[in-house]
């Protein structure tokens, strides 16, 4: 069996708590020294809940993908880079699945959101620059 392999435009329906959220892969791997292979840059989608404050930056809605049942949020705050064994793995082993891709539309969308919320991690906005996104 051919090993996942991460990739920019993909999704993934990953354990968060007590239930599933899907993910977007904002990018091709990417080499990093630091964690000392390459990594992708990962962001969490969460329904906008009915009460109590969330991330506005970029809001997602029923038709921007076909996970989504509910308006959804971007959680900024939680991007974060992972490691592309890491993932192969989880998907291989079933822990991760993935889902279909999402559009290039809604994923530049997605990627101008980092720029916007004030809530990207300042480690992400570096990666960002620095690899020219």
């Amino acid at each position: 069996m051919a090993q996942y392999t991460p990739y920019r435009k993909g999704t993934l329906l990953v354990p968060s708590g007590p239930s599933n959220h899907l993910h977007i892969i904002c990018t091709d791997p990417i080499y990093s020294a630091v964690k000392g292979c390459d990594v992708v840059l990962v962001v969490n989608i969460s329904s906008v809940p009915s009460v109590g404050y969330f991330d506005r930056t970029c809001i997602l809605d029923v038709g921007d993908h076909g996970f989504i049942k509910h308006p959804s949020y971007l959680v900024y705050s939680k991007s974060v880079l992972w490691r592309c064994p890491t993932i192969s793995n989880k998907v291989d082993i079933g822990e991760y699945i993935p889902r279909s891709d999402i559009d290039n539309h809604i994923l530049l969308k997605v990627i101008q959101g980092f720029n916007l919320s004030d809530h990207t991690p300042f480690s992400i906005l570096q990666f960002l620059k620095r690899n020219n996104i």
